[in-house]
């Protein structure tokens, strides 16, 4: 089974706004942006339940709104 990551359809969702809006730029620019994304997404610090936004840095009209919320879920004894 494939551990897909929480950031994972964001990076889609921005995938695909590249390839339909960007797709004059290059392989090599789109790689490196959507590889930009990828890190800023799993190492920023994010808040519970705050609105989040992912933005396109090639163009200021397009940004996508996200959540992130935080569950614990603890499995063990205490003796």
């Amino acid at each position: 089974m494939v551990s897909v990551s929480w950031w994972q359809p964001l990076l889609d969702i921005y995938q695909e706004h590249l390839l339909k809006c960007h797709s004059n730029l290059g392989e090599y620019e789109l790689h490196n942006e959507y590889y930009m994304k990828e890190q800023f997404l799993m190492y920023e610090k994010f808040r519970h339940a705050e609105n989040e936004f992912i933005t396109c840095d090639f163009c200021t009209k397009w940004s996508y709104r996200y959540t992130i919320n935080f569950d614990i879920l603890t499995c063990g004894e205490e003796e």
